[in-house]
């Protein structure tokens, strides 16, 4: 019984949500000049009119949707634009990164990865394959938390101080053995990252694993994602290390210059310095 009004529950939800975008896609393509009344709205859906007020009203709240009071009409609403800028920062981002992340994969071989901040998690915004035959295999669009691997440390480390403060705060989800759990600790490795300006771990995520990784900055100073690199540990040799770091710093920094980075960040340590740092192990 409980199952079924769980599943009951799941069509009821993915119905409203089927309505609202309906709704959405109306304003934008089918009423004159891009607004309408609740009753024409309700006519071309084909919808009772307590319906479509309903999820006017939720559209509404959620800035999603804009009701002139003077004219009982509804239009698009203003948050609209701001999600429709993040996904044009975001292939901005990618275009920008594409030939910067292919010249990477050839001076290291090494597969290339392009990572951006989204809540307390990083995601794969791209990833340009390295002619390695043994390789870590990782998924375009996978969500994993912050505090783990370099891609994502390298994000959180440059993160304003109390969004990093709120983080440590939380639950710090163990994948392996040497997943940082420890606030502590976690914060002075996010110091020594901020002070030498790259994270470089072993095997947080995925376990025989390494990654370096460097952020990337816009024009105001926010770290906006971060280009690193992963592969087998084994591959790790002492004498690789160096050019492979010096390799991914100057691809971080020529993305963070087409953005219009010019060299000021917002500091998140109080009294950091320039520094060689420590690795994250």
């Amino acid at each position: 019984m409980k199952t079924m009004r769980a599943e009951e529950t799941s069509i009821s939800v993915n119905r409203s949500v089927e309505r609202a975008i309906q709704v959405l896609e109306a304003l934008a393509f089918e009423m004159p000049n891009g607004e309408g009344t609740l009753t024409a709205l309700a006519t071309q859906l084909g919808l009772p009119v307590p319906t479509v007020f309903r999820l006017l009203k939720t559209l509404e709240r959620h800035r999603l949707v804009q009701k002139d009071e003077s004219r009982k009409t509804y239009r698009l609403g203003s948050h609209l634009l701001t999600l429709g800028l993040q996904v044009s920062a975001a292939a901005d981002l990618r275009r920008e990164a594409v030939p910067i992340m292919s010249r990477l994969v050839e001076q290291t071989t090494e597969d290339c990865y392009l990572t951006v901040p989204d809540g307390y998690d990083g995601v794969f915004l791209e990833i340009v394959g390295g002619s390695q035959h043994l390789r870590i295999v990782e998924r375009l669009g996978a969500r994993v938390p912050l505090h783990c691997g370099a891609t994502r440390k390298a994000i959180l480390a440059f993160m304003p101080r109390a969004f990093i403060e709120e983080y440590v705060r939380r639950p710090l989800k163990r994948f392996t053995e040497h997943t940082t759990t420890d606030p502590q600790a976690l914060l002075q490795q996010l110091r020594n990252i901020s002070e030498q300006g790259y994270a470089v771990t072993y095997g947080e995520y995925i376990a025989e694993s390494r990654g370096i990784s460097a952020p990337v900055f816009r024009a105001g100073g926010q770290v906006v994602a971060s280009i690193g690199v992963i592969f087998p540990a084994l591959r790790a040799d002492p004498e690789r290390m160096p050019g492979l770091i010096r390799a991914v710093r100057k691809a971080a920094d020529e993305l963070s210059s087409r953005l219009g980075f010019r060299g000021h960040v917002p500091a998140s340590w109080p009294g950091s310095t320039d520094s060689s740092g420590a690795e994250c192990n």
